[in-house]
Order: C-alpha cells, then sequence, then structure tokens
C-alpha cells in the first residue's frame, strides 16, 4: 500500500473513493454469485434453506422480500 506523503484534493479522494467502491461491488457481486453456484450444487445446503423456511412457516415468522 502507498503512503500519502501530501494532502489530497477533492477529486483524488473522489476518484480513490470510486475506485474502493467499484472494488467492493465486484467482490460483493463475485460473493453472491459463488453462494448461488453452492446454493444450486449443493443439495445439503438447500435442504437447510428448506427447513428453515417450514419452521419459519410452523412459527408464522413473517417473511420479508427484498
Amino acid at each position: 500500500m502507498e503512503t500519502i506523503q501530501h494532502e489530497l484534493t477533492a477529486e483524488e479522494r473522489h476518484e480513490r473513493l470510486v475506485a474502493f467502491l467499484k472494488r467492493h461491488m465486484d467482490e460483493k457481486r463475485r460473493d453472491e454469485q459463488e453462494t448461488r453456484e453452492r446454493y444450486k450444487s449443493d443439495p445439503a445446503i438447500r435442504e437447510a434453506f428448506a427447513k428453515l423456511k417450514q419452521e419459519n412457516e410452523e412459527r408464522g415468522t413473517p417473511v420479508v422480500r427484498l
């Protein structure tokens, strides 16, 4: 990681923030895709979600859809 020797301008701060946010969103998308792939390929995971869904229905837990 580089050490900053001078005060950053507003534009430089903005560019660094945008770059950070882009990296963060790329990582988030990659993690979500891996999670979806694991869900599709692993029957144990699907079974665990089905069990949780059933338990929630039995308790009357409201389901929040985003």
